[in-house]
């Protein structure tokens, strides 16, 4: 009986201890685990964060990519834009050249000297600085004093006989066909009695009347004048009727600069020389053989 109660208790407390045992097996079974969590959970943000910087990484990979394309794709229509750009600096710098050019051609003013065999007419050509002049004009000479352009011209010689006369055409027929813009003719007198002089104006101004809105009067010799006022008043007066746009008095010891003076009263009237209706007008073909065929016919009638 004692032996029996012994044995009892001592099972008692080996399933005590047993109990006690997988109690303490099972806490610490319960310790590792939260030990292991523990460190995952330490170690899973430090994943993350990796993962975050991966992606991070990709992202700006795929940024990269897709702003390239976009820059490829945009690339022709920034050489387009930076074409019309130049383009558009081109045009403008030919426009200011262009206007430039324009500007440099109003503001010369081309003077024509007109006058018949003896008047004066090289001699002031000469007294504006260009030397390299005979007394008597053949051909057409130009020279040039600041902004304007004077055109020294063959005598103007129309009442002569029909070969000087067809000569005297002819040249100005090729000088207009090369030069179209006049801003003044001058006729060139030289100073004598006043219907001497009268004479000699008319002779040019019938046949350059189409273009009396710029016609002026150059009277040289003025020294002559024993009166200059007086004549000059005279004369202005008796020249009137032609409506000549200005009349300027030259006298032989005047310089170009006193010249040049008196031109810029002129007023100046850029002109596109029409020939038409006028002795200088080019025929056609056909007209010549009118006009051929017309003589012929009058010339078999007086036979």
């Amino acid at each position: 009986m004692g032996s029996c109660c012994k044995k009892n208790t001592r099972d008692q407390v080996n399933q005590i201890e047993n109990v006690q045992n997988s109690q303490v097996a099972q806490a610490a079974n319960n310790t590792i685990k939260q030990n292991q969590q523990e460190q995952c959970e330490i170690i899973n943000p430090e994943n993350d964060a990796i993962k975050k910087q991966d992606n991070t990484v990709f992202e700006k990979q795929d940024n990269n990519a897709i702003k390239k394309r976009e820059y490829n794709a945009c690339l022709p229509n920034i050489e387009e834009t930076a074409n019309k750009r130049t383009n558009n600096q081109n045009g403008e710098i030919k426009q200011i050249q262009n206007r430039e050019i324009q500007q440099i051609q109003l503001n010369k003013k081309y003077l024509m000297l007109l006058g018949t065999a003896g008047v004066g007419k090289s001699r002031l050509f000469k007294q504006l600085g260009f030397s390299d002049v005979s007394n008597e004009t053949t051909n057409f000479l130009v020279g040039n004093q600041k902004e304007y352009y004077f055109i020294d011209t063959p005598s103007f010689q129309l009442e002569d006989d029909i070969d000087t006369r067809e000569k005297i055409i002819k040249q100005f027929q090729d000088y207009f066909d090369k030069q179209k813009q006049i801003s003044s003719f001058c006729i060139v007198v030289n100073f004598e009695r006043t219907d001497l002089m009268k004479k000699k104006v008319l002779s040019v101004l019938k046949y350059m009347r189409k273009f009396i809105n710029i016609i002026s009067i150059i009277i040289v010799n003025m020294e002559l004048s024993q009166n200059q006022k007086q004549d000059e008043k005279h004369l202005e007066d008796s020249f009137k009727f032609m409506n000549y746009n200005k009349i300027l008095f030259i006298q032989k010891d005047m310089n170009s600069e006193e010249i040049i003076k008196q031109i810029k009263d002129i007023k100046f009237q850029e002109t596109q020389i029409d020939l038409t209706d006028t002795i200088f007008e080019k025929l056609t073909q056909s007209e010549e053989n009118r006009q051929l065929q017309e003589i012929q016919n009058k010339m078999q009638q007086r036979f």
